[in-house]
């Protein structure tokens, strides 16, 4: 039987590069700071969107 190899000796995954999806904005001067004129889509929700945006309603 082969021993397991290490978990970090793999290679990262190639989207790693990117780091993390950024928060969407939740107030319109969110939005003037990222140079947004207006929004597709808003999302209203009763779940949490605090610490990640994972924590949200899946989209």
């Amino acid at each position: 039987m082969q021993a397991a190899k290490p978990l970090f000796d793999y290679p990262k995954y190639w989207a790693e590069c990117f780091g993390p999806a950024p928060f969407l904005p939740m107030s319109r001067e969110e939005m003037d700071q990222l140079g947004w004129d207006s929004c597709d889509i808003i999302i209203v929700t009763g779940d949490a969107y605090v610490d990640h945006p994972s924590f949200g309603m899946a989209i």
